[in-house]
């Protein structure tokens, strides 16, 4: 006798499931009715699982925003006489916000090698 396969029988079981509960209710902490949640939160999986579906991938946490956050805003201050004080302010060593640095420096010149603006420049004072 062979097992019948659950998600045939109920789609949003597993993984798919919990997604879509979480979306749905991220919905409807921004307004949306409960029917009306679920429906975008379905199709918002359904997006999900034809782009993604059958694949491993990774998913960063959360702090890994907050660095990226951080790590822009430590480039925007460094000044090339400041790393301690840098270091000091976000808790990092030294040598930690010197690769940060330079790593946001290279970020840059790529974006710009690749004919990107520099969305942290700030424009000349006659443009403003």
């Amino acid at each position: 006798m062979t097992r019948a396969n659950p998600t045939a029988l109920d789609p949003w079981s597993g993984t798919a499931g919990e997604l879509r509960a979480v979306i749905a209710d991220l919905f409807g902490r921004h307004g949306a009715t409960g029917a009306d949640a679920l429906d975008a939160a379905e199709r918002v999986v359904i997006t999900v699982c034809g782009l993604f579906g059958g694949r491993s991938c990774y998913l960063p946490r959360m702090d890994h925003f907050g660095r990226a956050e951080r790590d822009r805003a430590l480039f925007a201050q460094a000044n090339g006489r400041n790393t301690k004080e840098l270091a000091e302010r976000y808790a990092l060593t030294v040598r930690h916000v010197q690769r940060i640095v330079a790593e946001q420096a290279r970020v840059r010149r790529a974006e710009r090698a690749a004919g990107r603006p520099d969305p942290h420049r700030r424009p000349p004072d006659d443009i403003q």
